[in-house]
């Protein structure tokens, strides 16, 4: 049933996407994002859902009072994901960053690997068919983020492709 209700402010978490080629700096920025968030609102528990290789630890000084980490490993499914955020959120996390979510997409065990062994063991080698199934799944890690109880900062690997420089080098460009 419709209805009309007021209008009434609240505080809204943040959700926010840092993204960048390798090397660009997306674990430090959250993590300076982070501590200034942290320091803004009084919050003292963020936790670091790292698929970096332990790359947020070279970090650990951008937050004084320093930060939680769960390590993950491949095969990155989107469930794995979803657990991890439950797991940040039950340790009373109120900032939680996930370095990187390109793994859940496209590393080893992601959305594009899983397609296509959906594709071949129920849909008959037919990948647009699997994506019904493959979409949900990544549907409810986006959720997970969306509703998590903490401010969620997510870092994304964008993609870079080389291209020939005037000078005859060769550079990489970022690929919109």
């Amino acid at each position: 049933m419709l209805q009309i209700r007021r209008a009434s402010r609240k505080q809204t978490l943040a959700r926010v996407l840092l993204e960048g080629p390798a090397g660009a700096g997306k674990t430090k920025s959250s993590l300076r994002f982070a501590n200034g968030l942290m320091r803004e609102l009084g919050l003292k528990e963020c936790v670091v859902i790292d698929t970096e290789r332990g790359s947020s630890n070279a970090y650990e000084a951008d937050i004084p009072d320093g930060f939680g980490v769960i390590d993950l490993e491949p095969p990155y499914k989107p469930e794995l994901l979803i657990e991890a955020i439950g797991m940040a959120e039950e340790a009373g996390a109120q900032v939680i960053i996930v370095d990187s979510v390109s793994h859940f997409w496209a590393g080893e065990g992601g959305c594009l690997e899983l397609n296509d062994e959906l594709a071949q063991s129920r849909y008959r080698g037919n990948t647009w068919s699997a994506w019904s199934e493959t979409k949900r799944r990544w549907r409810r890690l986006v959720e997970s983020v969306n509703g998590s109880s903490a401010h969620v900062i997510v870092t994304g690997r964008s993609k870079t492709e080389t291209a020939q420089a005037d000078e005859g080098g060769r550079k990489k460009v970022v690929r919109l």
